[in-house]
């Protein structure tokens, strides 16, 4: 450091040498190797690279012996070698084994007796950090597989060692400069040895490293020993004389880690030179490099049109001149205004009303160019943007014959147009005379042209060009002509329903004569009956409303929209069509109940008929339904109406199973299959009894009108006489004598027509006694034996038809309790009294007995 710092220091190490030469005089203590301390065994130098203050730096420590009779001791492998840096030094607080590295010029034998081979530069075994105090840990120094790498090889005693921590172990230089640096060396062997002094420098950087009048120069630095808020920043052409007579051209500061950042701008009395930088103490630090002024160019707009004039302000240029064409964009010459020469003012500035002009050459690319200007010995550099000349159109899209504005911007100012044409090299001109404004803007109203819009363009897309007096070209972008479209709503009609037509990019009205502007609709079967010619719009659109056909069938419909453009031009211009589909559903219907018998009432409805439209058919299976008084379809194409399910078109009831129900209106006809005639059933009342019972089958769903043919239970046969027949709506009932049959559960089987069977179960029983040939209370029954001193105890009566067992207890305490109400004649009945008693011509004895009631 050229320091007043570093003088200083100087004389005290001449003072200190002196005074140690004196003590050798005196013998106060013995001449030794430099770098020995005493008792230690090792020198160490040290190489730091960059050694830049606060840098990040890689660290070389070399580690020999004192002398060849005291070398350095041998070190084994997993013995360690400690490397302690100084307190201005920054140790991160791990390092990675594989950040430093180790070797060594003389390597113990390996487990086959023989010398590895020397200088192997391997990672340390492993890294301890505490504080700034890094041990490593000596690895094998010969690994491999050859003579002597067998085994571990340890650091023979008498080598030099060599550590490099590389930059990747993140060790930071010290803050402050210092040729007088140092760091302690000592191994698992030998006692730690101070290293030979190595020096960390002080640094100015700056960037840019050149730029013009007006920009930001930022100043970096470090090593500083002394800190301040206000630390000035100087300009010299010498790196060697203390500027501090100088002109200061900024300012920064010094941190209390001797980090300097500061900035300056560069002005008119600004050139080129070293930076110094000076800190509280007046002690300073140079920059190795010289920062340049240049000449400077700046833009009055940032971005142009091809072939049209940029000014610049130019500072710093010298009093020289710009030739012409001494301005280059990219690759590309730009000349001055008229092909002139500029003569830069003495000032070396131009001023606000004589500023540099250049013109950017017609055909430039749009984007972004680098352009330079020169003066012979003096260049400036600046980026301009290059846009394409503006086209616009509204409104965008635009029907073919519609009112249009074009504009234009980025055109020779002062100008005229001399032609505007459309894609096909229609003219949009005409005669009319369109001027340029000193801004280069222009504006022009025309229409649309329809000569060049054919009846089947590809595309909707459209180009216009304008060409200015001045051979500057402008194209419109993403200008289109309004698509051609048909749309109907709904899609999905019946015959006679109105749909909403719908068109855009229809010809628009120019006014040539007297037409006016229309579109008619037409279909692709049928005629299309009513209005069917609608007016077309300012815009090309228009709408309508027609009905579908009534002959119309099920099946898609093309709608052909046609324009009059014909008839609206002179130009013979032909007329334009726009289609769309629509499509004609199938007539749907229900059927409630989903499932009925011939002679049953159902509701049939519909939807998606012809509207106000009679039917002509409605068929259940093939067989006809129509109600009496017919039916028809209400203004929507709806109806719902009741009707009985038909018989069958060959008599009868119509057989169970799904039918097609179809209804046909107009022309259109709409089916279901979620009707069915469902399967006959029976229900047997009772459930169960004894041969010779009467019980009742009652069934549904039979054949109408038909007299039963089968009626078994089981095997036997069980149809009475005369046989029971089903009604109009296949109702059918009958009572039947039980035939003779064993105790169980049998089938019963009823047939009237074929398809038409039923079964159910049916369960016989037992036969039951005889039933009582009169039934009364038991109170009235046994009146004598109760009044004959309460003789009655209570009765007791099985019933064989519900297997049920019955009480009654004359004692008032058992009448809400009694479930015996009648009994009579024939009944078995158990009777217990207390006192003999004659009773119904036999004899009650006291206690139970089991007798018949007369």
């Amino acid at each position: 450091m050229n320091t007043k710092i570093g003088t200083s220091f100087g004389l005290a190490l001449l003072v200190a040498i002196a005074a140690i030469a004196t003590m050798f005089a005196l013998g106060m203590f013995q001449a030794k190797p430099a770098g020995a301390a005493t008792g230690t065994k090792l020198v160490a130098t040290v190489a730091v690279d960059p050694a830049k203050a606060r840098s990040i730096g890689q660290y070389t420590v070399t580690v020999t012996g004192v002398s060849a009779a005291n070398d350095v001791s041998a070190l084994s492998v997993g013995q360690t070698v400690t490397v302690t840096f100084d307190s201005k030094t920054t140790v991160p607080s791990s390092i990675a084994a594989s950040a430093v590295k180790i070797k060594a010029t003389a390597v113990g034998n390996g487990s086959d007796g023989n010398a590895g081979g020397a200088n192997q530069l391997v990672n340390v075994g492993a890294v301890t950090v505490s504080g700034r105090a890094v041990t490593l840990t000596v690895p094998d120094m010969a690994p491999g597989t050859n003579s002597g790498n067998i085994g571990d090889n340890s650091i023979a005693a008498g080598a030099t060692i060599t550590i490099t921590f590389l930059q990747s172990a993140g060790i930071q230089n010290a803050n402050e400069a210092s040729a007088a640096r140092t760091l302690d060396v000592k191994t698992s062997a030998d006692a730690a040895d101070t290293s030979d002094a190595f020096t960390i420098t002080d640094f100015v950087s700056f960037s840019p490293s050149t730029a013009a009048r007006g920009a930001t120069v930022t100043v970096s630095g470090g090593g500083f020993a002394a800190n301040c808020t206000t630390c000035s920043i100087r300009l010299s052409p010498q790196n060697r004389t203390d500027p501090t007579t100088g002109t200061s051209r900024g300012t920064g500061s010094i941190d209390a880690n001797g980090v300097f950042s500061g900035s300056f701008v560069p002005s008119s009395g600004t050139n080129t030179g070293y930076v110094w930088v000076t800190d509280s103490t007046g002690d300073y630090v140079v920059s190795s490099k010289i920062w340049t002024q240049k000449a400077g160019a700046t833009p009055r707009t940032t971005s142009g049109t091809a072939g049209s004039t940029v000014s610049v302000d130019l500072v710093d240029f010298g009093t020289g001149t710009i030739a012409d064409d001494s301005t280059t964009l990219g690759t590309a010459t730009a000349s001055n205004p008229s092909d002139a020469v500029f003569d830069i003012p003495s000032t070396g500035d131009t001023t606000t009303l004589l500023p540099y002009k250049f013109v950017i050459p017609v055909g430039t690319n749009t984007g972004t160019h680098k352009v330079t200007i020169t003066d012979g010995g003096v260049s400036a550099t600046f980026n301009f943007d290059v846009v394409a000349r503006t086209l616009t159109v509204s409104p965008n899209p635009a029907a073919i014959g519609q009112s249009i504005t074009i504009s234009g911007t980025g055109f020779t100012k002062n100008g005229t147009i001399s032609s505007i044409s459309g894609s096909g090299s229609a003219d949009l001109k005409g005669s009319s005379s369109i001027t340029i404004d000193s801004a280069g803007a222009w504006s022009h109203t025309t229409t649309m042209d329809t000569i060049n819009s054919s009846a089947g363009r590809a595309s909707n897309s459209y180009t216009i060009t304008a060409t200015d007096s001045g051979l500057l070209v402008g194209k419109s972008s993403g200008f289109k002509r309004t698509a051609r479209t048909l749309t109907v709503s709904p899609s999905t009609a019946a015959p006679g329903v109105s749909v909403e037509v719908s068109v855009t990019g229809m010809t628009v009205d120019d006014g040539e004569n007297t037409t006016t502007a229309a579109f008619t609709m037409t279909i692709s079967s049928g005629t299309l009956a009513g209005t069917t010619q609608f007016p077309v719009g300012s815009d090309g659109s228009g709408t309508g409303t027609i009905a579908i056909p009534l002959a119309a069938t099920v099946g898609t419909l093309t709608l052909t929209a046609t324009d009059n453009a014909d008839n609206l031009n002179a130009d013979g211009d032909a007329n334009r069509t726009a289609q769309a589909t629509v499509k004609v559903p199938a007539g749907t219907i229900t059927v409630d109940p989903a499932a009925a018998s011939t002679g049953q009432i159902v509701t049939v409805t519909g939807s998606n008929f012809p509207p106000n439209t009679t039917g002509s058919v409605l068929t259940f299976g093939g067989a006809s339904g129509i109600p009496s008084g017919g039916y028809t379809a209400d203004g929507n194409g709806s109806f719902a109406f009741t009707t009985e399910v038909p018989a069958s078109s060959t008599g009868g009831s119509l057989t169970p199973g799904n039918k097609i129900v179809k209804a046909t209106v107009g022309s259109i006809s709409g089916t279901t299959t979620a009707f069915a005639i469902p399967n006959p059933t029976i229900v047997i009342t009772p459930a169960e009894a004894s041969p010779e019972d009467i019980i009742k089958i009652e069934g549904s769903g039979f054949n109408a009108l038909s007299a039963a043919t089968t009626l078994t239970i089981g095997t036997a046969s069980a149809l009475p006489s005369p046989a029971p027949k089903a009604g109009r709506s296949g109702d059918i009932s009958a009572d039947v004598e039980v035939p003779l049959l064993n105790p169980g559960t049998y089938t019963v089987v009823l047939t009237n027509a074929t398809g038409f069977t039923a079964t159910g179960t049916f369960k016989a029983v037992a036969s039951k006694a005889a039933p009582a040939a009169s039934t009364d209370a038991p109170a009235a029954i046994f009146a004598d034996v109760i009044a004959n001193d309460d003789n009655l105890v209570r009765v007791w009566r099985f019933s064989n038809a519900d297997q049920s067992w019955n009480f009654y207890d004359p004692r008032p305490a058992f009448e809400a309790a009694n479930t015996l109400d009648k009994s009579g004649a024939g009944d078995i009945v158990w009777v217990n009294v207390v006192a003999e008693q004659d009773f119904q011509g036999g004899t009650l004895f006291p206690g139970w007995n089991l007798i018949s009631l007369n």
